[in-house]
């Protein structure tokens, strides 16, 4: 006598969400990791005009640089259309010796608009977070949005102690998006993880001086725009919902089989 397995539709159903599941959990985690366009900042660079111009600044790229103390600076553009939203966030690597910087010593960030205003931007809460992308590991100190004017705007980076930082424009993701002024361009993960592990103590000197670069005015950058919600704080949330529902779904599945996998297998009176 012959055994036919059948295959019933609610355990193919429970399986399915399964995968589906796990598959979003996936994506969820490996989303943010691939989100950003990586332009790492000269030596060269240490002025907006000098630096590169991102043609669209909705378009998610991750500004990469270094400076060695007072005196030195980093710059670059970004450029806007009517409508659009500025969306920017600093970040250091958490890594010695910006791991142990006073919210002071932090990479200052100033924003010069199209029309000539100048906004310095105050640092917040800190937030750790992992890049498995590229294998690094950060410390995000400013968050910042806006409604966008027409035209280039100038950002600039400056500091009291040597200092490596990454600036992230814009939320949209998609490579390969225009970069005037970047010599560079196609560093890849590779490029990211040498800067991650060139230390700042290696730059070269630059004149030191008794006066300390102006500091960020908290109640202009909170006048400009007001924090974003965390990003880190977002993702996890998904992520755990995703994880939640692979293990509900995967536990849910073995049940099923479990509790229907005799009858399934059991011949019929038929046979």
């Amino acid at each position: 006598m012959s055994r036919r397995l059948r295959l019933r539709p609610h355990w193919i159903m429970a399986h399915a969400l399964a995968l589906l599941a796990s598959a979003a959990l996936v994506v969820v985690a490996a989303g943010p990791a691939s989100a950003h366009d990586p332009i790492i900042l000269t030596e060269q660079q240490r002025t907006a005009e000098k630096g590169p111009l991102l043609m669209d600044g909705t378009v998610s790229f991750a500004v990469y640089g270094a400076i060695n103390g007072v005196e030195d600076t980093r710059g670059f553009r970004v450029r806007f259309a009517a409508g659009d939203t500025f969306v920017l966030s600093a970040l250091v690597p958490d890594l010695a010796p910006e791991r142990s910087l006073a919210r002071r010593d932090l990479p200052n960030v100033r924003i010069r608009t199209p029309g000539g205003q100048e906004l310095p931007l105050a640092p917040g809460a800190v937030t750790t977070f992992a890049e498995p992308f590229t294998k690094t590991n950060y410390r995000r100190y400013l968050e910042w949005s806006a409604p966008a004017e027409a035209g280039d705007y100038e950002v600039v980076i400056s500091g009291s102690v040597p200092a490596r930082f990454t600036v992230s424009i814009g939320e949209q993701e998609r490579f390969g998006t225009e970069v005037q002024g970047a010599p560079n361009r196609n560093v890849g993960v590779a490029g990211v993880q040498q800067w991650y592990e060139t230390s700042p103590s290696s730059l070269p000197a630059v004149a030191s001086s008794t006066t300390s670069p102006p500091g960020p005015t908290t109640a202009t950058a909170e006048t400009a725009a007001g924090p974003r919600a965390s990003e880190d704080g977002s993702g996890a949330s998904i992520g755990w919902i995703a994880l939640a529902v692979g293990l509900i779904a995967t536990a849910g599945a073995t049940l099923w089989s479990r509790r229907r996998g005799r009858r399934i297998a059991r011949p019929s009176a038929a046979d």
